[in-house]
């Protein structure tokens, strides 16, 4: 039989409240864009305005955005960073793919953009078709919304950025 170690990390009472306190706001929306999904989206006004999370409603762990701190700055050389990083939560793998949109403030021709995921143990990758991360041929750029989005589908949640 095949050991497995499994390690957990507990936080404290206040660790969780500033945990919250670090949540961009976001607001839930039940059969959009169509029945049997749900949208979860990033307030106005908050760092990841433009960011969004469209999910089978059937899953059985929901999907929501997380604090902005608990991801580390996209340290890739020779990258240009856009925006924060959006932390995506539970780290966990889904059922049916998720659909995220990334912001690109600032930026007018989001295919321009390569797009990297963050793994705990070996920092940013590049997120390809190739990665495990990202569901092949998934990626659709919007030049049009405000601000400019990249939506890909992802198999399982992480940290995102542009």
């Amino acid at each position: 039989m095949e050991t497995y170690t499994y390690s957990f990390k507990t936080e404290t009472q206040e660790q969780h409240n500033t945990a919250e306190q670090n949540t961009p706001a976001s607001t839930e929306y039940l059969d959009t864009p169509e029945a049997g999904k749900t949208t979860i989206e990033a307030n106005a006004g908050t760092e990841i305005e433009g960011a969004k999370i469209v999910y089978d409603s059937t899953e059985p762990v929901a999907p929501h955005f997380g604090p902005i701190d608990e991801i580390p700055e996209l340290n890739v050389s020779d990258t240009d960073a856009i925006g924060i990083p959006i932390n995506l939560q539970p780290a966990t793998v889904f059922e049916n793919p998720v659909t995220i949109f990334i912001p690109c403030s600032g930026i007018s021709d989001p295919s321009t953009l390569n797009i990297y995921y963050y793994n705990p143990s070996l920092g940013w990758l590049l997120a390809s078709n190739e990665s495990g991360w990202l569901v092949p041929d998934s990626r659709v750029n919007h030049p049009e919304t405000t601000p400019p989005t990249i939506e890909i589908q992802v198999y399982h949640f992480s940290g995102a950025q542009a």
